[in-house]
């Protein structure tokens, strides 16, 4: 997986002299797996399912990963967080769930073998009925 670029609905004028039109976020590796899963899924008496955001865990994340449009770092990557808006806030964050979604995609596409077609869900990825 490559990094993901962040188009910034709200641009930063001045980071350290620096205009930000864009950010991008590295692709976890291992090594960020400490931090622990971003979102936990639950499945309710009903059946539902819902994910619950570690927000300690994204913050992690963020100041790890959030780079530059160019891929260079930015030092204390979640605190540049505080300076965005809403709307960018949220595209990182998004941007963070989507490296899990496709990590899980391509574990389930390795296992669909004829012999191994059992549901399976991780705790990054809902719960499948």
């Amino acid at each position: 997986m490559a990094a993901k670029k962040i188009e910034l609905v709200e641009p930063i004028p001045d980071w350290f002299g620096k205009r930000l039109v864009a950010l991008s976020l590295a692709e976890p590796r291992g090594r960020h797996l400490l931090y622990g899963n971003p979102r936990t899924w639950i499945t309710n008496a009903d059946g539902a399912v819902y994910a619950v955001e570690n927000i300690d865990v994204i913050k992690r994340f963020l100041d790890a990963l959030i780079r530059d449009e160019h891929g260079a770092n930015i030092d204390g990557g979640a605190s540049i967080v505080q300076e965005l808006s809403l709307a960018d806030t949220m595209q990182l964050k998004d941007a963070l769930f989507d490296f899990f979604t496709e990590a899980e995609r391509a574990i389930l596409a390795k296992k669909s073998t004829p012999s191994s077609l059992t549901s399976k869900s991780s705790p990054s990825t809902p719960p499948t009925p």
